[in-house]
């Protein structure tokens, strides 16, 4: 199974696509996500899905470990239209700003662990 196919099915991505992943020179695997085009996003506190604005500065999320090596997941959130308000979309894979900056799946693996908790810990993510 491809590197990409792992990690489209582990975000469950419907409404996004893997550009690009790659390693860096420590050893870490990036994986650059972005939305498809010409579609409509849904918004978090709002039902149903709606036109792209423009998008936020990149933010990365910790991922679960593959092999031993530190995943992060970089994407520019879209800011979208609902109902006259301009919204950040909703992001699948993020537990929400108040969480930090894990994806669920890595909470859920940091609970799994005994870790409880661990997910409100302030990271440095550039």
């Amino acid at each position: 199974m491809l590197l990409k196919t792992i990690a489209r099915k582990t975000l469950e991505l419907k409404n996004h696509k893997i550009d690009k992943i790659k390693e860096t020179p420590e050893g870490k695997i990036e994986i650059y996500i972005s939305p498809k085009k010409r579609l409509l996003l849904p918004c978090k506190n709002q039902v149903g899905k709606y036109k792209v604005v423009d998008r936020l500065p990149e933010r990365r999320w910790k991922h679960v470990s593959l092999w031993g090596r530190e995943v992060e997941i970089i994407y520019s959130p879209c800011r979208v239209l609902s109902k006259g308000k301009l919204v950040v979309e909703d992001i699948p894979w993020s537990m929400g700003r108040k969480r930090g900056r894990f994806t669920s799946q890595m909470s859920t693996t940091l609970k799994k662990n005994g870790l409880y908790g661990l997910e409100r810990v302030a990271i440095k993510t550039r």
